[in-house]
């Protein structure tokens, strides 16, 4: 399967806001019956397979604090180093 894009579109010292889009629209469609959690998961666990790890990457790194759906993509609010 294909990557998916990630695209920063708003940031912070602490945080940043990412586009991610590449989802199908049957995906999409999974994606928003589920409950919260478990769309949050399914969408990091995506970003694994997908994208080398990613998931992982922004679950055990700094954090991912809101995920929702919007223009056909996935919105997620995620930790960065102030540096």
């Amino acid at each position: 399967m294909e990557p998916l894009t990630i695209e920063t579109i708003y940031h912070t010292c602490a945080t940043r806001v990412v586009k991610i889009s590449g989802f199908t629209e049957d995906e999409l469609k999974y994606l928003n019956s589920l409950g919260y959690k478990e769309f949050k998961e399914a969408v990091l666990e995506a970003l694994d397979k997908r994208n080398n790890g990613q998931g992982k990457r922004w679950k055990f790194g700094y954090g991912v604090f809101m995920m929702w759906i919007s223009q056909n993509a996935v919105i997620a609010e995620i930790g960065k180093s102030c540096d």
